[in-house]
């Protein structure tokens, strides 16, 4: 029966708030970046003070604000009904306040930490005043505060009450702020709001308020327009790789826009003649962008010193058209398009090693003659998916021309298309706008639909699947004027600072010069409301128990079942039409030598780096069906299982999970959860539980299922002998971050630093037998993967650095160095010895 109530509880948590675990939400405190007049504060208790009466903790989620400087001044300061004041500072590390004097409270985290993810701060007063952190106690006082501050207000960030006012905010985010008294929820303020200043307590029901709030979810949820000009003539844009600048191009001048600092920088280019139809393209290999103009088949690369695009008077016959651009920027397509009253359906292939062009010829399901398509590529670009369009099946203008809603998939090493599904018909037309941002591990892309049939449209984002005939719509749309083949809008994704760009370009005809604007929205995008609101919840719940009912009458039918009934257990890549070192590039999955067939990942696959996920043999992902507690169990297990091989007796399972239980207990909460994995791993292939030895165990057939640990561990296993082929799997594992990075146990701390450590070796020896000016690009990769594992390595940073000098990257190169000297002085205290000079010079 109780575990009846415990997924009672589960389901009306998943039934109310499961959107809310999708949404980005929170309060951004403007600091010591902007004047004192417009910094934030949160005030609580300020209709009627909060008042614990015992022994309460408070409460709430941190993260320093992305790309903001200045990481000084104050969390909180809570004062009570004497004026005493209670207060939290950051200053390099978290220090406690009471009236004048420091507690001994002080403590740190990791600045990675605190920038990239969400931090769980408790303070527990009691007896004692002691601090959790992320699930662990840090630090504890001697004595706790003399009147335990048991009816007080809380300032976060700024502070205006009289003699204790304080100005000194630190940037940081904060939400989900609870003040409880051991399992009893007093007082919650989630912080998910979307505009105004107030702030509702989800218990009780009061009202506070914030000052120059910078709510979160509204930066996940509505377009920020950054940017806009005006420029003489046609402009084409496009982005470097990581989209940190967008490139303008056009005549008499072109821009490089930072995204990061909204700066401009102009060059002239009074031999540059754009006119529409041209595409802009970006050359990650030679850092030029370049001019696709398939009317007159040209593609002119515009080098800093003397870039040319000569004038046309010729009407082209493709507008609107897609681009792709081959791995190792070998070749460009362009598709589709629209032009002289006809829709294409062409894929034309321009070579920059032959200088020549090729129309490509593919099998399998060929679109139908469109433009307007959505079209994006995965990382590697050997896939590449179209997505809807106008055009008819014919290719003429005047024979039933109407909207397409296919999505397509393009193998550019087979030279194949397959059509994987058609989206339904909706109540008003839609087609897509130039770019899709595709997301391979989820299975998803980024995209716009707008109705092109209106002058006065509107771009709508959404997040489709690759696989599925499905979409939901994300973020306030952006309203814009669609002038067809006069305007055309682009989509961008900054990896860097994680944000999304559209970039909508308006030919003005009367006056030759198009209108520009740029907008940004950070990710991942809060979902598109029905309504919206002001101050109160964002989610909507109104229907939850009508469906809560049915439900709970079939979970307690099904229990009574299952306690009658025990559920038995249960146990060619050289197709592709570019040169040589491309093909040596993408083709190690093949090789027959080294680790390669450990990294061919079947279908049944565990991944611990990027994150915990289990794939079953149906290919679907079961992680989400792991409760917190079997997670924690089935780490524990199979890490120890491959990492010592042998396993773990009943007694140190029951001390690390049930050690407040009797042995009794401790024993029917073992064998109860061992079932429970015992029956989430009978649908994966290759992978079971074993008690043969005596010892609980995790035994796995590496031929039915991929573990990246064990392939990481065997990889290892012998640095002397590390080979390329074992590095560029090792890589392929990595690549997909860090491990484990969402798990914080204390157990699992060994396990982390052992694996950074055994990864940075295996790369570094194998560095060491490479020439710096024949591998460079290797030695860039190589060094990057050491920095995802440790931020501050010196001589990853080294090799980095003389690698990019030597292929000419100098200002990547100063850039690299002055990242690394100032991520060494916060986190050593002390500046780098070295210049750069003597680091690009260093000959070891």
């Amino acid at each position: 029966m109780k575990s009846f109530v415990r997924i009672v509880i589960i389901l009306i948590c998943i039934l109310t708030w499961s959107d809310s675990y999708c949404q980005q939400y929170g309060l951004g405190f403007y600091g010591n970046e902007v004047v004192s007049d417009h910094r934030t504060s949160l005030i609580l208790g300020n209709s009627e003070k909060i008042c614990p009466k015992e022994s309460y903790t408070l409460s709430f989620q941190l993260k320093f604000r992305p790309n903001v400087a200045g990481d000084f001044g104050y969390v909180f300061r809570m004062i009570d009904s004497q004026k005493n004041n209670f207060d939290l500072v950051y200053n390099g590390q978290f220090q406690f306040i009471y009236k004048d004097q420091k507690l001994e409270l002080d403590f740190a985290i990791d600045s990675a930490k605190l920038r990239n993810q969400w931090n769980d701060f408790k303070i527990h007063f009691d007896e004692d005043i002691w601090v959790e952190i992320n699930g662990k106690a840090v630090k504890k006082s001697k004595s706790g505060l003399p009147n335990k501050f048991t009816c007080f207000k809380i300032y976060f960030g700024a502070c205006d009450f009289k003699s204790l006012e304080t100005k000194d905010v630190l940037p940081v985010n904060i939400k989900d702020i609870r003040i409880s008294v051991g399992n009893t929820l007093l007082h919650a303020w989630d912080l998910r709001v979307l505009k105004g200043n107030l702030v509702k307590d989800q218990i009780t029901g009061n009202t506070d308020f914030a000052v120059n709030p910078n709510w979160i979810y509204n930066d996940y949820y509505s377009w920020r327009l950054i940017n806009e000009f005006n420029s003489k003539g046609a402009v084409g844009v496009t982005s470097d790789e990581m989209a940190q600048n967008l490139i303008f191009t056009g005549s008499p001048k072109s821009f490089n826009y930072e995204v990061k600092s909204g700066v401009f920088n102009e060059r002239p280019t009074e031999n540059i003649n754009l006119v529409l139809g041209d595409m802009s393209l970006h050359l990650k290999s030679s850092e030029n962008s370049g001019i696709m103009r398939l009317n007159e088949k040209q593609v002119f690369i515009l080098d800093k010193t003397n870039p040319v695009v000569p004038n046309t008077d010729k009407v082209t016959e493709y507008w609107q058209h897609n681009l792709y651009v081959y791995p190792m920027d070998t070749a460009v397509v362009g598709i589709a398009g629209y032009g002289m009253y006809k829709y294409k359906n062409s894929f034309q292939k321009y070579s920059f090693i032959t200088q020549k062009w090729s129309d490509i010829k593919f099998t399998g399901d060929i679109p139908d003659p469109r433009y307007l398509a959505g079209f994006g590529s995965v990382a590697n670009r050997t896939k590449s998916y179209l997505i809807g369009g106008y055009g008819s099946s014919t290719g003429d203008q005047l024979l039933k021309p109407g909207n397409y809603y296919d999505m397509f998939e393009i193998d550019w090493i087979e030279n194949k298309i397959v059509r994987k599904y058609e989206l339904p018909l909706s109540d008003s037309p839609y087609v897509f706008a130039k770019d899709l941002i595709i997301n391979p591990k989820n299975e998803t892309f980024y995209g716009f639909t707008f109705n092109q049939i209106n002058f006065n449209s509107s771009l709508q984002l959404i997040q489709g699947s690759l696989n599925k005939p499905e979409f939901e719509k994300f973020a306030l749309p952006i309203p814009f004027n669609f002038q067809d083949t006069r305007t055309e809008v682009r989509l961008f994704y900054n990896d860097i600072q994680k944000e999304l760009l559209c970039v909508i370009l308006e030919f003005n005809q009367d006056n030759n010069s198009t209108d520009v604007k740029i907008y940004s929205l950070l990710t991942p995008p809060n979902k598109l409301l029905a309504e919206n609101t002001n101050g109160e919840k964002i989610t909507d719940k109104k229907w939850s128990i009508l469906i809560l009912i049915p439900v709970l009458i079939l979970l307690f039918w099904y229990l009574r079942k299952r306690k009658l009934q025990v559920k038995p257990l249960t146990t060619s890549l050289n197709k592709l039409e570019i040169e040589a070192p491309v093909v040596e590039r993408i083709t190690f999955l093949d090789s027959e030598k080294g680790n390669f067939e450990m990294c061919d990942q079947k279908t049944d696959k565990i991944r611990f780096f990027g994150g915990f996920e289990v794939i079953n043999k149906e290919g679907e992902d079961i992680t989400g069906h792991f409760t917190p507690l079997l997670k924690e169990m089935f780490l524990y297990l199979i890490l120890n299982s491959i990492r010592w091989g042998k396993g773990l007796n009943s007694s140190k399972l029951d001390e690390m999970f049930w050690s407040d239980k009797d042995k009794a207990s401790a024993r029917n909460n073992r064998s109860v959860n061992i079932i429970k994995l015992k029956n989430l791993l009978s649908n994966v292939n290759g992978i079971e539980i074993s008690k043969s030895s005596g010892n609980w165990k995790i035994e796995f057939d590496s031929k039915l299922i991929f573990i990246d640990y064990a392939v990481y561990r065997q990889i290892v296993s012998n640095k002397k002998v590390i080979n390329n082929q074992d590095i560029k799997c090792l890589t392929e594992i990595v690549q997909r971050g860090v491990f484990l990075p969402n798990q914080e146990f204390e157990w699992l701390d060994d396990f982390k630093s052992e694996i950074s450590n055994n990864i940075i070796d295996a790369y570094l020896h194998y560095a060491e037998h490479l020439d710096i000016h024949s591998n460079a690009e290797e030695i860039i990769e190589i060094a990057n993967n050491i920095l995802l594992f440790d931020p501050v390595d010196e001589t990853a940073m080294i090799l980095k650095c003389k690698a990019l000098h030597t292929l000419g990257k100098h200002s990547i190169a100063k850039s690299t160095f002055e990242k690394f000297v100032k991520e060494y002085e916060i986190l050593y205290a002390e500046k780098f010895d070295k210049s750069f000079q003597e680091v690009v010079d260093n000959n070891h």
